[in-house]
């Protein structure tokens, strides 16, 4: 069995229409494949309920999200995709753009459509003693406050007064695991990170510097226990800027919130230090107003490896851009016994993916001026190029026999980075516990090649089990297997953290 801490059931069938009566249920699976051939995989069906079924998933937390206005812009979704995809709606996107749908409405009716996908094998549980062993069970999460707004377009105050009254009755009466507070683009909440390269658009470049004070109380509502049954709303970090996550780290600290598990849902680490982020240069950008753009050096992981057909060595490089973990960050979720989902997007992972949206770890990432000043203020840019030799391994691990080869030592370097990293500071493997699969599946990712879908869940755990196999052996990575058994070790990934995380906190 298994577990996946942030995979979309719903996303794909709400492109679909403009009202629930019309839309597929999160049953169906939508085969694109002229798309995702130019894609990578992007518009096709990863997540749907059949298709997680099919990978023997047995809990999963599926986030609700209203489509961002600008994606309601881009010629090439709105006009491009949904001529070639007939299952995409031209009317659903086009009625976004003209602000004739309420991003709460829609938010409400998305969680009636998962709600009509209920049956004999699966159930959405607002409780774990409602968790049912025979059926796939669906929990709740929330990504980006900006889909409690009651408009698209309005003002700030409007948009800030929606946002409070909406999301405070929304977790009144629903049962929520954990929510991001910004996504995409900007929004009135705080500072997003930026990720979005396939369409150009200054809705997605990042603005302001952090948290502001609706963010701040928003925080203390979800941490005050006032939501139903009494609990807590725990907060993902995945989407907040840099600035905005080390506020929130700061604020956590002076309302003696430490206790209060943080959530990364789906992400992947730098391999490197907020204070220390190596860079290559910084500009203003050509392209957007107080904008600085920012390229970066390599950050290089352990991990090497080599096809027996070629004497080359792989070098597996990290995806530097701040929308990952740095390694503070990570001592910070164990510390506060929090969870890490480990993202299934080849391009987040940092292997290179293919043209179309690529986040390239060479390519720039964009951050808002005030930001990008405030960062350089307390001198967490490193200029200097890294002059590190990189030596041969002698023990290089021989993939030709393993099912992933190159995405699944992807997945393993971010893995191994998270393991070292919190026994560097504290000399023992408890980030094992805290460690489990995000996939984000039906996300917008491009998904490692080798597991296109939901249906490969256990073909990948498979994967990973050779992989631990293969590089416990060598001599400078044993201790970060201990004594553990290399079956247990994919089964916490794969199954058990997840399952202890969600017995804890929902």
């Amino acid at each position: 069995m298994n577990v996946d801490l942030h995979t979309h059931v719903s996303l794909k069938t709400m492109l679909g229409a403009v009202k629930n009566a019309e839309r597929n249920s999160c049953w169906y699976t939508l085969k694109s494949n002229f798309l995702d051939a130019l894609s990578g995989g992007i518009l096709g069906s990863q997540s749907s309920l059949n298709q997680m079924k099919s990978g023997n998933i047995q809990m999963a937390v599926t986030p609700l999200y209203s489509l961002e206005h600008a994606f309601s812009k881009s010629w090439l979704l709105k006009d491009v995709v949904t001529k070639i995809e007939k299952k995409l709606s031209k009317k659903y996107l086009t009625k976004i753009r003209d602000n004739q749908i309420s991003p709460y409405a829609n938010l409400c009716e998305e969680l009636q459509h998962v709600r009509d996908a209920e049956n004999s094998n699966m159930v959405l549980i607002e409780s774990i003693d409602s968790f049912d062993p025979g059926k796939m069970n669906l929990i709740l999460a929330l990504e980006g406050l900006h889909s409690f707004q009651d408009k698209y377009i309005d003002s700030v105050q409007a948009h800030l007064a929606a946002i409070t009254k909406n999301f405070t009755d929304f977790i009144i009466q629903n049962r929520v695991l954990y929510v991001g507070l910004s996504h995409l683009t900007r929004n009135p909440i705080c500072t997003h990170s930026y990720a979005m390269k396939m369409i150009n658009d200054q809705a997605f470049i990042p603005e302001g510097s952090g948290l502001t004070d609706t963010a701040r109380a928003m925080i203390d509502l979800c941490y005050s226990g006032t939501a139903k049954f009494g609990k807590k709303v725990l907060i993902d970090i995945k989407h907040m800027g840099l600035n905005s996550r080390l506020q929130f780290y700061e604020y956590r600290k002076h309302k003696n919130y430490t206790s209060i598990p943080i959530v990364a849902s789906h992400v992947a680490v730098t391999g490197c230090s907020f204070n220390n982020i190596k860079i290559n240069s910084a500009h203003a950008s050509d392209k957007y107003e107080d904008c600085i753009e920012v390229s970066y050096q390599h950050t290089s992981s352990d991990v090497v490896y080599k096809y027996e057909t070629s004497p080359q060595l792989e070098y597996v490089d990290f995806n530097p851009w701040s929308l990952n973990l740095f390694d503070e960050e990570i001592e910070n979720i164990i510390l506060s016994e929090g969870i890490i989902g480990l993202i299934l997007d080849m391009r987040v992972l940092g292997s290179k993916g293919d043209d179309f949206g690529d986040m390239d770890p060479e390519g720039s990432e964009y951050f808002s001026k005030a930001s990008y000043e405030s960062l350089k203020a307390e001198n967490r840019f490193n200029t200097n190029p890294d002059t590190t030799p990189i030596t041969d391994p002698t023990d290089t691990v021989d993939i030709d026999s393993i099912v992933g080869l190159k995405s699944t030592m992807h997945l393993f370097a971010n893995l191994l980075h998270i393991i070292r990293t919190y026994h560097k500071q504290h000399n023992n493997l408890k980030a094992w516990d805290h460690v489990c699969i995000g996939s984000d599946s039906d996300g917008l990712i491009q998904p490692i090649k080798e597991y296109q879908n939901a249906t490969n869940f256990d073909d990948l755990r498979e994967a990973m089990f050779e992989v631990f196999e293969a590089e416990r052996k060598r001599d400078h990575l044993k201790v970060y297997f201990g004594t553990f058994d290399s079956r247990m070790l994919v089964n916490k990934l794969f199954y058990s953290n997840a399952t202890k995380f969600i017995n804890a906190n929902l």
